[in-house]
């Protein structure tokens, strides 16, 4: 008779509760999914993820010696709670808070459907449909939720606007500054920075500058949508690693300097370099801003003093002739690497066009 540890009577491999689950990884291995596969599955970049997983400890559980670790089911569960909830409009801390309470309940649960298991049954924690999403300030408690409809005479969004763009304009027709920085966080913790800018920011940003007339003074809703992005955009970015390599962003070059100036950036300013140099940051990049518009000489200096081995000169409106000439400058072969991102970029120049924003990571990073 065999007595075999992990064998029965008959000599048969034992799938009772002797089982050594070591001996046999087979018999309780589960589907697991990689990074990739689970960023296709839930619409969302890989780059998102992460931030999740570092925030927010929705990351992979599943782990095998010698390989990344993967998402297992219940993490999957756990991350379509998180995107749902944000695209309701939740803030991501909220809504993480959520997920996990969720995956808690699951497991408390089966653990009570479970004959094999001792412990005693949880109580189910709050279920996603009835949370309540906390304002992101107290100093800004006291505005709505929810903007309020369009009231007659605002300026409406543009036209087969989504509803995320709708939301927003009314939000920063209504002055809420607090409505409009929830909407920013919440999309870009789905769709990432570079999304909430070109679906969200810039439609809404020139619309308003469009249609928006004479206002009272200090009350401006591009002004107030503009600090809205640059609050969400430092929320986005905080506690990002910049190991990476030191990447300098900043408006097309204007000949003489003077910092500002009309060369390229458009009406929202230094706020395109503000949002591909936090790309960058999730990237791992150490990305900076230099704001205003300058001299060639000037900004090879401030890369200089950076040890800046990339950079990104942005532009979303189209860059004048003399503009593109004081930039085209900064092309060194002895200096740092030029890259021309945004939509403002005319051919032919001397370094790398990247019209799509979210490949300038791509092109700009090693």
């Amino acid at each position: 008779m065999d007595r075999r540890p992990g064998h029965d009577e008959q000599g048969e491999p034992s799938t009772g509760a002797g089982t050594d689950p070591a001996a046999d990884p087979a018999a309780v291995a589960a589907p697991t999914l990689k990074v990739a596969a689970v960023a296709r599955r839930l619409g969302v970049a890989p780059a998102t993820l992460r931030t999740w997983a570092r925030r927010y400890d929705l990351g992979p559980s599943a782990h095998t010696a010698g390989a990344h670790r993967q998402y297992s089911l219940e993490d999957l569960e756990r991350l379509m709670v998180m995107r749902r909830m944000t695209l309701e409009g939740y803030s991501p801390a909220e809504a993480a808070r959520v997920a996990v309470q969720s995956a808690r309940a699951t497991s408390a649960v089966a653990s009570a459907h479970d004959p094999s298991s001792s412990a005693p049954a949880q109580a189910s924690p709050q279920a996603p449909s009835q949370a309540a999403p906390r304002p992101l300030d107290a100093s800004l408690a006291h505005e709505p939720s929810r903007p309020p409809a369009r009231a007659p005479g605002e300026a409406p969004a543009p036209r087969g606007a989504t509803p995320s763009v709708r939301s927003l304009a009314r939000a920063a027709m209504a002055l809420q500054a607090g409505e409009c920085q929830r909407l920013l966080e919440a999309h870009m913790a789905v769709g990432g920075v570079v999304e909430a800018w070109t679906a969200l920011v810039r439609p809404v940003l020139e619309a308003l500058s469009d249609r928006v007339g004479a206002v009272a003074p200090g009350r401006s809703p591009v002004a107030l949508l503009e600090a809205a992005l640059l609050a969400a955009l430092r929320a986005a970015v905080e506690g990002e690693p910049a190991g990476g390599p030191a990447v300098l962003v900043l408006r097309p070059c204007a000949p003489g300097g003077g910092g500002g100036g009309a060369s390229g950036g458009g009406a929202t300013g230094d706020l395109l370099s503000h949002v591909v140099a936090a790309a960058l940051r999730e990237e791992g990049a150490a990305a900076a801003v230099l704001p205003g518009a300058h001299a060639a000489e000037r900004v090879a200096a401030v890369g200089e003093q950076l040890d800046a081995a990339v950079l990104v000169v942005v532009a979303d409106t189209a860059v004048d002739a003399a503009a593109a000439e004081e930039t085209a400058r900064l092309v060194d072969p002895a200096g740092a690497r030029v890259v021309l991102a945004g939509r403002g970029w005319a051919a032919p120049l001397p370094a790398p066009v990247v019209a799509d924003l979210g490949d300038v990571a791509a092109t700009a990073l090693p």
